[in-house]
């Protein structure tokens, strides 16, 4: 059982590497990845700190084309694909 639960996290991760890494080669917003903490969200305390950092930039109340709402679009677009696996709506 185990290592199927292994199986699926390592599909997971995968598939997050190439949603991830689609997102990146599809928009050149997305050049300024450096100066940014991203992480994947591979386990509920990730996902409970992206959830913490997306409140934060909404604070900051970010304009368009600054670094803070590309980092906004990139953390809710992992989250939103964390949430589709872990957190599916039949």
């Amino acid at each position: 059982m185990q290592n199927d639960k292994n199986f699926a996290n390592s599909a997971i991760l995968t598939s997050w590497r190439m949603i991830f890494a689609k997102a990146l080669s599809a928009n050149s917003r997305f050049t300024n990845f450096p100066a940014m903490q991203l992480r994947f969200i591979q386990a509920e305390a990730d996902y409970r700190a992206a959830m913490r950092r997306i409140d934060e930039l909404i604070s900051l109340d970010p304009r368009e084309g600054t670094k803070q709402i590309d980092e906004l679009d990139a953390i809710s677009s992992m989250i939103a694909s964390y949430e589709d696996i872990h957190y599916p709506i039949d």
